[in-house]
């Protein structure tokens, strides 16, 4: 039984470290489009044509959407990096590989990570998370630095992983900024 949860950890901390060097990929992929387009991507559909949506999962869904758009030429979201946890879609929209779903990236656990651009840092954006009878929605906004009382990530943007255990705001989310202390 040692062995077992001896393993158990150490795979625990092979995703932890996966989802970090998602993150760093996927922020990678944010600064090679704001680089080419001049500006992030939206952390809402709207501005890129989508009008049918259910506005959960809504800010991660828009930066996949602007990354996969067909008049994006920069690179594109790793393709098991993806998933549909909300199954929406919207019939109008024109991907590049022809698609219509509004995807997710997704973090090794099969959460989607939770991306806000700096233009919307002061609005709430509804995720879920989980599965099936254990998905939860939850109402999330921009993190705000302790010391400035400013977003984290004030001229950028914000990524987030909810980490293993699936419930942003706890001690195990991992991030693209500095999480503060947080009781699990």
């Amino acid at each position: 039984s040692i062995l077992v949860v001896s393993l158990g950890r150490h795979a625990e901390a092979g995703r932890v470290a996966e989802c970090k060097a998602r993150i760093e990929q996927i922020q990678l992929l944010v600064e090679s489009y704001a680089s080419r387009v001049g500006d992030y991507p939206p952390s809402h559909l709207g501005p890129l044509g989508a009008k049918e949506n259910n506005h959960v999962n809504e800010g991660i869904e828009a930066l996949v959407v602007a990354l996969k758009a067909s008049d994006y030429a920069g690179r594109r979201p790793e393709g098991d990096w993806l998933g549909d946890t909300d199954g929406d879609k919207d019939d109008g929209l024109r991907l590049a590989d022809g698609s219509h779903a509004l995807l997710e990236l997704v973090d090794p656990w099969d959460d989607p990570f939770v991306y806000i651009a700096n233009g919307d840092y002061r609005n709430e954006f509804s995720y879920r998370f989980g599965s099936g009878s254990t998905a939860e929605d939850h109402t999330l906004r921009a993190a705000i630095n302790p010391l400035t009382q400013a977003p984290q990530e004030f001229e950028g943007f914000q990524l987030l992983s909810a980490g293993p255990d699936g419930l942003p705001g706890t001690v195990d989310d991992i991030a693209n900024y500095e999480l503060p202390q947080q009781d699990s």
